[in-house]
């Protein structure tokens, strides 16, 4: 069973707590307030209330012991500074850390932290990606460049094998699987598979070229 720290309960932290214990993963959290705290105790394993800008306080937790950190005080750019400074001089395996811009992504980057969790950004990017165009559900961002997108297929493919669409040689994109209106979802499918019409299709591929097709 995978064990992490969070340190801050705003809205992240929260989230994360939560989808932890849905997960069955084990959690320490920290946060200076004791409101937030009493409000995550049903889904952390273990909470305090406790300042982590304070010297000794993560220096008593071992923190190389958890498989990853997640530092949910972006609000507060000093605080995630000199948090995830200090987890970094402790050994901790993986830092995450929640920023609001690419200022704050510069910093945490300099002061140790591997991963920059942008929550805003990315909800709004994703929001804007899917209403922008009425063929795009919903996309999970891999690179700059590269993603996974849910589309819906072009009416000439019904019915039609994968492979005697020619697709990836004629979108430049590759199909991963599809989802079904009922809700049920393949992560595989052959190159004979048989496009249907009830179903959203799972493709990966640069931006540019899903926008292209889902402009069509």
């Amino acid at each position: 069973m995978k064990q992490f720290l969070i340190v801050g309960l705003g809205t992240v932290g929260q989230h994360l707590c939560m989808e932890f214990s849905k997960l069955k993963c084990e959690t320490l959290v920290l946060d200076r307030s004791a409101e937030a705290v009493e409000e995550n105790l049903k889904y952390a394993t273990s909470a305090k209330v406790a300042d982590c800008t304070v010297g000794g306080v993560l220096e008593s937790l071992n923190v190389s012991d958890f498989d990853a950190t997640f530092v949910c005080v972006g609000g507060d750019l000093r605080a995630s500074l000199e948090i995830t400074s200090r987890l970094k001089e402790l050994g901790a395996r993986r830092i995450f850390a929640s920023a609001t811009d690419d200022i704050q992504d510069k910093f945490l980057r300099k002061v140790g932290a591997d991963f920059i969790i942008y929550p805003e950004r990315d909800v709004t990017r994703r929001l804007a990606v899917s209403e922008s165009s009425d063929r795009i559900f919903d996309y999970i961002k891999l690179t700059d460049e590269y993603a996974i997108y849910e589309i819906t297929p072009e009416k000439s493919w019904i019915g039609k094998s994968i492979k005697s669409i020619n697709f990836r040689v004629k979108y430049n994109l590759n199909v991963l699987g599809y989802k079904k209106s009922d809700g049920i979802f393949r992560a595989t499918v052959s190159p004979d598979y048989i496009i249907k019409e009830d179903e959203h299709l799972m493709v990966m591929g640069k931006d540019e070229d899903v926008k292209k097709l889902a402009s069509k």
